[in-house]
């Protein structure tokens, strides 16, 4: 994932199985039966819906490189009452895990991070798909987009000064550039 950024923060990036069933609306508790059955071993733990890759909960910026002037902190925001990333300047910054290497996750493929932003935006991620390597990229700057380039442009509709989250499928927006495009893995 690449950030190319002015000043933005952001927040609880994660990738989800699908766009439903996310964290972000939890089921009803069921209530316990009037007769409950005697005490069994529970289910094997079912495979996590939600991969996080960045809440800044841990207070560090393990994870996060820039090649340019582009600074990383992680802050307590206010408006928000948690811990964030917060990139300044102008440049490109890298999330891959703590040890750099890349996600190459094939069982996740919607995206969704927390922003806060004043600026023109881009967030890239790449891609393994069954027509070789390509890139999608969510941004609110103006795209053209050609039939078999490498790289798919999304537009976004942005809030600026406020925080506000964006979840997105992200091979549905890829097969809305380029159809009958299967997303192995995003990087």
């Amino acid at each position: 994932q690449v950030f190319y950024i002015g000043s933005t923060k952001f927040d609880n990036i994660k990738l989800l199985k699908s766009l439903t069933g996310s964290a972000a609306t939890p089921p009803l508790p069921t209530p316990p039966p009037a007769n409950p059955a005697p005490t069994t071993p529970p289910p094997a733990p079912a495979k996590a819906s939600e991969l996080m890759l960045e809440d800044a909960e841990d207070g560090d910026t393990l994870g996060w490189k820039s090649n340019s002037s582009l600074k990383i902190k992680n802050i307590y925001e206010d408006q928000k009452k948690s811990k964030v990333i917060e990139l300044t300047g102008i440049g490109a910054a890298n999330l891959k895990n703590e040890d750099g290497t890349l996600f190459n996750n094939s069982t996740h493929k919607v995206f969704s991070w927390d922003m806060y932003t004043k600026n023109t935006f881009q967030i890239k991620l790449f891609l393994e798909t069954d027509k070789g390597d390509k890139s999608i990229v969510y941004g609110n700057g103006e795209y053209t987009n050609q039939p078999n380039n490498s790289t798919v442009y999304i537009k976004m509709d942005t809030k600026y000064g406020v925080w506000y989250t964006t979840t997105r499928d992200v091979e549905a927006d890829f097969n809305s550039i380029q159809p009958e495009t299967k997303i192995s893995k995003i990087q």
